[in-house]
């Protein structure tokens, strides 16, 4: 210690000792005590007296007397701000549409997170999100009150104490089918690459026929195009294994038409068509909504299946009529008159003879084929394409029967040469005969 006497130091011997929880300064003939009352009032957990050792007792190199160590529990994030947990920033997670954006939820129930601001923004397992916005010199809104609010889907709000645990390292990342693809969004969502690594592993492992369903539904629901594109492929290769024209009524026009833009490139035009006219007749509402323009457009099904085109006839005119003018694409409506007049035949000609054939029998009682309950200009447009179609087709019939009957005439005239070449030969023969004969 050092005792300045006017400008000039000297140095004292000074006595320290313990007495009561008291320091005693003495320095010559004066002395200073300086109380300990904050010290004094603090009780340790740990009786160190009791822990020191007697040198007497343990010997240099000697293991046996070691001091046994109770370890402490980690430092982890809480759900409740006690005054132990020393947390720093809080984390306000609220279920609700938004795709993690970080805007003050409508949801009526929040969960609070009490993190600390090192363990998030440093190490291996941080997040750069955090990071960013801890260590920027921007000042941001969050700052202000130390405090992030933070809009996620039920899914990874419910995933959201899994990632936590990951970043604090406590236990083992225990990943699921429920949960891989919510925190495939909160890796990437909070820049944690780790994770984002060990979950994409844990998905590529786990995707299969039996799981495609609902990766398909969680991916649509955070637009991870990526894995939309390898849940299609497995749908659509199984697609009677997973029902997936049933399945896919399930998802609202937004998602479906997500979808249906990674779907048709692993099924064909037709039975893309199939999906889309299933999924308007279980909601008729999205007929009115411009999500069906989006549907039904040349990119989606340039080519609808006979077996669906009338139903999209049927449906208003004002929609079934509406084409992209600038790329001059054909309408829903033309596409759809031409599958039918491809498949003339099975799709007017059989129904239409079969309802003729039960009015004969059972006059009143045959119900209407679907055409009839077209409009009367559809009606029209779709019988003339038909007639041509059909005369077409005849035409073609005929070509091929003259072709036919012309190239049997060709083998009737061969077969009359031959049989007259025959004969000729035979007449040779006999003349040979009858001239060995007299010869005899």
């Amino acid at each position: 210690s050092l005792i300045r006497t006017g400008t000039y130091a000297t140095y004292q011997k000074i006595d320290i000792t313990r007495e009561d929880n008291n320091f005693q300064m003495q320095a010559g003939p004066s002395s200073y005590t300086q109380p300990m009352s904050a010290r004094k009032k603090l009780k340790l957990s740990v009786d160190y007296e009791a822990l020191d050792f007697d040198t007497d007792l343990a010997q240099v190199g000697e293991t046996s007397g070691n001091i046994l160590l109770e370890e402490d529990e980690p430092l982890s994030w809480s759900l409740s701000d006690l005054p132990g947990n020393l947390s720093d920033w809080t984390i306000v997670v609220t279920e609700g549409g938004g795709l993690g954006g970080t805007c003050a939820g409508t949801s009526t129930s929040a969960s609070h997170y009490h993190v600390h601001k090192n363990i998030l923004a440093v190490g291996p397992r941080k997040s750069e999100y955090f990071s960013h916005l801890f260590l920027s010199t921007t000042s941001f809104v969050e700052s202000n009150n130390s405090r992030s609010t933070i809009e996620l889907e039920p899914s990874a709000a419910a995933a959201f104490p899994i990632m936590l645990d990951y970043v604090y390292n406590i236990g083992n990342l225990e990943l699921s089918t429920e949960h891989a693809i919510a925190l495939r969004h909160l890796s990437k969502y909070f820049g944690i690459h780790k994770l984002f690594v060990e979950v994409a592993n844990f998905i590529r492992r786990d995707l299969t026929a039996e799981t495609a369903t609902f990766y398909l539904k969680e991916a649509s629901l955070y637009c991870d195009d990526k894995v939309l594109r390898v849940t299609c492929r497995i749908c659509a290769a199984n697609a009677e294994t997973v029902n997936l024209k049933r399945f896919l009524v399930s998802f609202d026009s937004e998602q479906f038409l997500l979808i249906s833009s990674f779907l048709k490139l692993f099924v064909s035009s037709e039975i893309m068509s199939t999906y889309v006219a299933e999924y308007f007749r279980s909601h008729k509402e999205a007929i009115k909504n411009p999500c069906f323009n989006d549907l039904t457009n040349n990119k989606i099904i340039p080519r609808i299946d006979s077996s669906e085109a009338i139903f999209f006839l049927s449906l208003p005119m004002t929609k079934v009529l509406s084409s992209n003018e600038s790329t001059h694409e054909p309408s829903l409506q033309n596409r759809c008159i031409a599958s039918c007049s491809k498949n003339w035949k099975s799709v007017l000609a059989d129904p239409i003879k079969a309802h003729a054939s039960d009015s004969l029998q059972l006059p009143g009682s045959a119900p209407l084929p679907e055409i009839d309950q077209l409009c009367p200009l559809v009606q029209v447009k779709l019988l003339q394409s038909a007639l041509c179609a059909a005369d077409a087709a005849l035409a073609k019939k005929d070509v091929e029967t003259r072709d036919i009957v012309s190239k049997k005439d060709a083998e009737i005239r061969d077969l009359h040469v031959l049989v007259k070449d025959l004969q000729e030969i035979h007449c040779d023969i006999m003349e040979r005969e009858r001239g060995n004969k007299l010869s005899n």
